[in-house]
């Protein structure tokens, strides 16, 4: 099958010396044979010529009928329908697959079931209504939402968020997340695209998140999957290193600094170029060869080094941040104008609050020792990518290697007391 990488890109990895060439030789080998069941699967789909639904069709499920109003969103596998329920008048999106991959719509419904069982608003994950097939198309129902995160950044012409607007999307990312992983489910498609708006207008930065076409349980997940899109695509994820719930915790960090950035913070689709970015901005500078292993010796080191799973900040743990809870707000440093808006925006956040019976959580008071609001934000994002394949993450390569080369959006954030 073929990946999607730049013209550059293969000339650059068959240029490379040592280990990681011969490691990305294998990669390459892997995924021609058909491996990575997930994502990389997607790309060798071919979808219908045309959608036999039009404007002012009626589609008729089990239970009720749905009037077509209009088509709002287009994606590589399915298209999605403004509808409206003939019987509630309720209006509803409905997405209609445009291939015949019947094992891939099965996976989706499959794990749609499986989240039945968390509550869509305490959850912040779409409400799933019923699926059914009209002329030999599969169509999944879902209540209608706003637009997307990505939506809104494009309509914005790029300006990034502010920290007090970016809180309470994290936020609720977390919770869903951490809901999420209490059923052993990955999402694995993260990005801004899937995460909606719920009604901008009335409810500012409220949000859910929906696309679970590539959500798999953890058991059923292995090394070697290919999960997230390119940019969102955790380090162990392109190494073919043991996957875990972790990934998606790396999926919120770039998602955090793509609403500060204004862009995606990794940019293109080559693996191989967004390794090196990777180790770049971590402060791993490659040499020449990009003997990439000489760091570790071997790929078994590299799998005993690497374990997000353990040293990744979790959801749970990262609703106990102060960038979260807001207990730097205490300190009579910021604003009452701040910090009125601050919680003016996390009205929209379902009252959620980590366990205090958690042996780690000693409560508000004494959680961390941080001062200002932009540090507490730049705190968890590096928490969220810390200790991967390039090990701990310090804050002083972040400064030299992302922040001066985002600087329009970065330089406002003082993490020079990070460690």
């Amino acid at each position: 099958m073929s990946i999607p990488f730049d013209r550059n890109c293969g000339a650059d990895a068959g240029s490379a010396r040592g280990p990681l060439a011969e490691w990305w030789n294998i990669q390459l080998a892997v995924l021609q044979k058909g491996g990575g069941l997930h994502q990389s699967r997607v790309d060798n789909i071919k979808p219908r010529e045309t959608l036999q639904v039009q404007k002012n069709d009626i589609l008729v499920s089990n239970s009720t009928r749905y009037l077509v109003m209009d088509f709002i969103g287009e994606g590589f596998l399915a298209k999605v329908a403004k509808c409206l329920n003939l019987t509630t008048y309720y209006t509803v999106a409905v997405k209609i697959y445009t291939h015949k991959e019947e094992d891939l719509i099965q996976q989706e419904v499959d794990t749609l079931e499986v989240t039945r069982a968390l509550n869509p608003e305490k959850n912040n994950i779409v409400r799933f209504v019923e699926s059914f097939r009209f002329n030999g198309l599969s169509c999944l129902v879902f209540e209608m939402l706003d637009r997307s995160l990505f939506d809104l950044i494009i309509e914005r012409d790029q300006t990034p968020l502010r920290i007090n607007e970016i809180r309470p999307v994290i936020h609720q990312l977390l919770v869903a997340f951490d809901a999420l992983k209490g059923i052993g489910m990955i999402h694995g498609d993260l990005q801004p695209e899937n995460i909606m708006l719920v009604n901008h207008k009335d409810q500012p930065y409220k949000v859910k998140l929906i696309d679970f076409g590539l959500a798999i349980p953890l058991n059923l997940l292995n090394a070697g999957d290919t999960v997230h899109p390119c940019g969102y695509r955790a380090p162990e994820v392109l190494l073919g290193l043991p996957l875990s719930e972790a990934v998606d915790m790396w999926g919120i960090g770039c998602v955090m600094a793509c609403l500060c950035l204004g862009q995606h913070l990794f940019l293109g689709d080559c693996p191989y170029h967004l390794m090196e970015t990777m180790m770049q901005m971590l402060g791993h500078k490659p040499q020449p060869s990009w003997n990439f292993f000489d760091t570790f010796m071997d790929l078994e080191e590299a799998v005993q080094r690497c374990q997000p799973s353990r040293d990744r900040i979790t959801p749970k743990e990262a609703l106990k941040h102060p960038f979260i809870t807001m207990t730097h707000l205490l300190n009579g440093k910021e604003t009452p104008s701040y910090v009125v808006e601050a919680h003016q925006f996390m009205v929209v956040c379902p009252t959620y609050y980590p366990d205090e019976e958690d042996e780690d959580w000693t409560g508000p008071q004494n959680a961390y020792n941080i001062e200002a609001g932009p540090r507490a934000f730049c705190s968890l994002a590096l928490k969220m990518c810390s200790k991967s394949v390039s090990g701990p993450v310090r804050a002083g390569h972040l400064k030299q290697n992302l922040l001066l080369s985002r600087p329009v959006a970065w330089m406002s954030l003082n993490i020079k007391d990070i460690k």
